[in-house]
């Protein structure tokens, strides 16, 4: 294979991953069971995803070797010329975070050894793993960001005109080899919005296990879908020239873009995802403000807000009472779930005293919970709704502190660029998510959006799109 064909392969394999990402097809290699209920946080089992992003892995492998080995020999130990003894390898910043994303990596690795279930802790360091290996290769891979943006918020299209379908039927299809489940609106467990004055509405799942997992996901796509109509709007260089290897047709004409926001919002109102609603608040409050002064795309910049807002006012009051219901908290399913949210974090507490250093083991959260106490129903186990909190109970302080230290190295990475406006509003906008729910570290669909959102979040402030 050419050095050409295999970067191509590599970058159609990385497209494929980007746009199939939701579909949860996957091999239950060992399905379990808590007090009669499924155990969706024991399940083992390989997602096709997995399969696809370890085959991007190999491919990357291939093609980023050479150029390590060309970096390598480029950089004389300090500074001196490799023909007078100055050759070796020299710290820098970006070392430094590899580094310590290695480091953080085989130490959630070796608390498999002590935790009770190695199986499941192996499982879970791997899918940690598979989100750093999709980091690195969409920052420092041959896909462009137009191509990888592009390609992510295309799959956001199609999930979205799957769940807009779902909320406005009220039903939902069971598809194995799709990943797709029945979520029937009158079962116990099902998402729903719910009172006695407007009985029991289906929240749009998408082909996601929880509409609060669909609604980060789609505040992600409405983020790139902003920063692709503004790349756009601003270079009109060939921008009706379109080739399947940069990035999808529907990026680049704004009738399409506009389709894109609209379908995206719609699906995001119907998850009802009280987390994602404010995280996307954000993004939005923080685009108006940061552009107030930028004149050149004060008429875009408005543009974009009024797709969006006009969307989601329109179904608010089309469907306020479902919105009053979802917001006041009063009814009797928001009032358990604020209370279950409650008392997961003083059962976080107790859980961190069990073992405060090491943690009681990647993804063993409910594993400690059940063994604290087990006579609850199966369905009561589930993790803090905190991600910090929750990686504080499963990996210890020593877990948590070299988690810090690839947060300080990747921040020391950035360099002059951490004071990029538009970076800091992408991360500031994901906090709601970050801590106020624990998808993005417990399931291997949350860890693997977080890494593609990083990733292209930061590749977007490095390099013109």
């Amino acid at each position: 294979m050419t050095k050409t064909n295999l970067e191509r392969s590599l970058s159609y394999c990385l497209m494929a991953l980007l746009f199939l990402l939701p579909w949860q097809t996957i091999w239950l290699t060992k399905e379990r069971f808590l007090n009669g209920v499924k155990w969706e946080y024991g399940t083992l089992g390989v997602y096709a995803t997995e399969i696809l992003l370890w085959t991007c892995a190999i491919l990357f492998i291939f093609w980023y070797w050479p150029r390590a080995k060309l970096r390598v020999t480029s950089y004389p130990a300090s500074g001196r010329d490799p023909a007078h003894g100055g050759g070796g390898l020299r710290v820098t910043k970006d070392r430094l975070f590899v580094f310590a994303c290695l480091l953080f990596t085989l130490y959630s690795l070796l608390s498999s050894l002590w935790s009770s279930d190695r199986d499941l802790a192996f499982q879970h360091t791997l899918r940690v793993m598979e989100a750093f290996i999709l980091f690195f290769m969409l920052l420092l891979g041959p896909i462009t960001w137009r191509a990888a943006a592009g390609w992510f918020v295309a799959g956001a299209a199609a999930q979205s005109i799957l769940g807009i379908w779902q909320f406005l039927s009220q039903s939902t299809i069971a598809v194995k080899w799709l990943g797709l489940a029945a979520h029937p609106a009158w079962e116990a467990g099902t998402a729903v919005v719910a009172s006695s004055e407007i009985g029991r509405w289906l929240r749009a799942y998408g082909a996601f296990p929880h509409p609060n997992v669909f609604g980060g996901y789609l505040v992600v796509g409405l983020i790139l879908t902003t920063l692709l109509y503004k790349t756009c709007t601003t270079n009109r260089t060939n921008r009706l020239t379109f080739c399947i290897l940069h990035f999808p047709p529907w990026a680049g004409p704004r009738p399409l873009a506009v389709a894109a926001f609209c379908i995206q919002t719609a699906a995001l109102f119907f998850t009802f995802s009280r987390s994602a609603w404010l995280a996307w608040a954000i993004w939005m409050a923080g685009w108006l403000i940061w552009h107030k002064t930028d004149k050149a795309w004060a008429g875009s910049k408005w543009s974009i807000v009024n797709f969006q807002l006009s969307i989601f006012v329109i179904l608010a009051i089309i469907f306020l009472p479902l919105v009053q219901t979802r917001i006041s908290g009063t009814a009797t399913n928001e009032l358990t779930s604020t209370a279950d949210r409650l008392s997961g974090f003083g059962e976080a507490g107790q859980l961190f005293r069990l073992s405060p250093w090491l943690g009681v083991g990647p993804g063993h959260y409910t594993v400690a919970a059940h063994a604290l106490n087990p006579n609850r129903p199966g369905w009561e186990y589930q993790p803090v709704h905190n991600v910090p909190l929750l990686m504080l109970v499963e990996l210890g302080v020593i877990g948590v502190t070299l988690f810090g230290a690839v947060i300080i190295s990747a921040t020391s990475n950035q360099g002059s660029r951490i004071r990029d406006p538009v970076f800091l509003i992408s991360l500031f906008s994901f906090l709601p998510i970050f801590l106020l729910d624990h998808y993005l570290y417990s399931t291997y669909l949350g860890l693997i959006i977080s890494a593609t959102y990083l990733a292209l979040v930061s590749r977007n402030n490095n390099s013109t799109p």
